[in-house]
């Protein structure tokens, strides 16, 4: 799975599942230099990097390296900021796997607080070897 954020931007605290979601607890690294650079001395987090975080613990979720297909609807709400609020959780509440294709929807929430709403459909990376 290629984790290109955890330990840089994130780090997982914990994660639970139930029937209905599938829920991970994240620290945001506020000294990475992602923040340093975004924007320095008011570090807010990339929209970007909200659904690269996704990603990853989408894989997490389903064991397998994926590759976002489609992007469905991706809300921003508010400004994540590390500082402001140093752990976050991301809510999975739809997971539907085809066999080919992995649809999900992830609130990333702290409290009654929704920082963003993501809706995509993502794909297992083929073995690149196997080509």
């Amino acid at each position: 799975m290629m984790n290109i954020l955890k330990n840089l931007l994130y780090k997982i605290d914990s994660n639970e599942a139930s029937h209905d979601n599938t829920i991970f607890h994240i620290a945001l690294i506020k000294d990475s230099w992602i923040y340093r650079a975004h924007f320095p001395g008011n570090p807010v987090t990339p929209g970007v990097c909200i659904v690269q975080t996704a990603l990853e613990l989408l894989e997490q979720i389903i064991n397998c390296e994926l590759e976002i297909t489609e992007v469905k609807d991706i809300r921003f709400l508010h400004i994540l900021s590390p500082v402001a609020c140093p752990k976050v959780d991301f809510v999975f509440t739809t997971i539907i796997n085809t066999g080919g294709d992995i649809s999900t929807m992830v609130n990333v929430m702290k409290n009654n607080t929704t920082f963003a709403q993501l809706s995509f459909t993502a794909r297992n990376i083929p073995n690149k070897e196997a080509k």
